[in-house]
């Protein structure tokens, strides 16, 4: 397992060596891991911000399908009334089929997450 600390015979001969040093040690350690754990909170950060919009936008597409839905409909009893239930069975074919592509082939199967920082020192 991988420590950004060393053993206590080497801390304690730097300190022989170098008065002060380990302390100078120990501060740029903990700089580091605070660093490190700021640079994964902005991560985690940018994952849920870009959940947030791909969920908004999924949902004005939804808003979108659902009037676009409503108008062909409407064209379509429009279309019955005026005799023409050829293109009316055709309308309504395209509505199910929209309904089928934005509702269902359109879920994703899995939800984006949040990968810890990989460490490459081993």
């Amino acid at each position: 397992m991988y420590s950004s600390y060393f053993n206590p015979e080497t801390i304690a001969k730097l300190e022989d060596l170098h008065p002060g040093a380990c302390e100078r040690l120990f501060n740029l350690v903990e700089k580091e891991q605070q660093h490190l754990h700021m640079i994964d909170q902005t991560h985690l950060e940018a994952i849920i911000a870009d959940a947030k919009v791909i969920r908004e936008l999924e949902k004005s597409g939804q808003r979108i399908v659902t009037w676009l839905c409503y108008t062909i409909l409407a064209l379509g009893t429009t279309m019955v009334l005026l005799g023409h239930p050829w293109v009316a069975a055709s309308l309504f074919t395209t509505v199910v089929a929209i309904v089928l592509g934005a509702y269902v082939f359109t879920r994703r199967t899995k939800v984006p997450t949040a990968e810890p920082a990989k460490d490459n020192k081993a």
